[in-house]
């Protein structure tokens, strides 16, 4: 969990107003190991003189959840005044925090430009520049989806999509399959710099540089409306990757892409942001895009580069997380694949 979720859990302790599960929508066992592990931390202490008050949650600051409440005291300007925003921000990992649907974080694009067209142009020349590289690669767009068909599939999962995502697939296509294989050869070296996103996520490696020879998925493509309630299936057999409840994005992700090397791409439930899930742990729960119209918006438009999950990390920009198609590295691709005219 992110800094700013220690830091509100410490601050409504400190002010005797300690959260609950409810206030972060999280399940009962996940938010107490939670507490368990700001204990072993070292941020928290058992309050042994009232163990039972409402007012502490059964712990007290230690000094170094004092000092850590200091050190970060600017966070106390960002705590959303509504309640409801309260879940999407203390998981939230990008510099600066914008309340969802009055402004978009960092580097989303308003929602107005997104243009399918475009998603086709860009999707198209990539496939061609590919080829003409001596590459391989598969392009299909399928149908959009009818609203019955999104309902059924709804029905069988047993709630509603995203809405970024019900607009994609109505909107454009319920089926995109795209990928693309190069020469190593061929390849494109990335370095990583300065105004790459810098995380506390302790799933990210330490690495100085990447290669670029491949995009897109082949298991499922970039997205598949049918493949949901089989991908839903799978992510029930995975929640028992999530660590003693700290780390539960397989138990509250929606499934939508399988990279065939044991990491897929998900929707955060709650925040709806679409996040990198990785069996083995590497740059798991790593934010990748603002919602799913958004990700897909800039992963599109830098050719749907990338396969590992260090990978699109170097798409990052400074003060977010997110693929940003405008970023440093993108723009070397884009330029690279030859689609450095496409996008806004």
């Amino acid at each position: 969990m992110s800094m700013r979720y220690l830091f509100h859990i410490l601050t409504s302790i400190r002010d005797g107003n300690p959260s609950t599960a409810k206030d972060y929508r999280m399940p009962e066992e996940q938010f107490r190991a939670s507490l368990d592990s700001f204990v072993k931390l070292g941020f928290l202490e058992p309050n042994r003189r009232h163990p039972l008050s409402p007012m502490s949650n059964g712990h007290i600051l230690t000094p170094k959840g004092v000092k850590f409440l200091e050190e970060y005291k600017h966070l106390a300007s960002e705590i959303p005044l509504v309640k409801r925003h309260l879940p999407h921000w203390v998981r939230f990992q990008g510099e600066t925090y914008v309340v969802p649907g009055h402004a978009v974080k960092a580097v989303a694009p308003d929602r107005s430009v997104h243009r399918y067209e475009d998603w086709a142009h860009t999707l198209t020349a990539c496939h061609k520049a590919i080829l003409r590289k001596g590459g391989q690669g598969l392009l299909q767009i399928g149908d959009k989806a009818t609203d019955i068909q999104i309902r059924d599939v709804e029905s069988k999962l047993g709630r509603r999509l995203p809405e970024s995502m019900r607009s994609v697939l109505s909107g454009f296509s319920k089926q995109v399959r795209f990928h693309w294989f190069l020469d190593e050869s061929e390849r494109l070296v990335l370095r990583k710099n300065a105004r790459t996103y810098q995380s506390d996520n302790e799933n990210v490696p330490e690495f100085k540089e990447r290669s670029i020879y491949s995009g897109g998925y082949l298991d499922c493509g970039l997205w598949d409306l049918d493949q949901l309630t089989a991908l839903e299936q799978l992510r029930e057999d995975l929640d028992y990757l999530d660590e003693n409840g700290c780390r539960t994005h397989w138990a509250d992700s929606l499934l939508f892409c399988s990279h065939g090397n044991g990491s897929y791409f998900g929707i955060d439930q709650t925040s709806g942001e679409v996040i990198y899930l990785s069996m083995d742990g590497i740059m798991h729960g790593w934010r990748l895009g603002y919602d799913f119209a958004s990700f897909m918006h800039h992963w599109i438009h830098v050719g749907c580069a990338g396969h590992w999950g260090q990978d699109f990390m170097l798409f990052s920009s400074a003060n977010a997380p997110y693929i940003d198609h405008t970023s440093d590295h993108a723009l070397l691709v884009k330029q690279w694949l030859g689609i450095q005219h496409f996008g806004s």
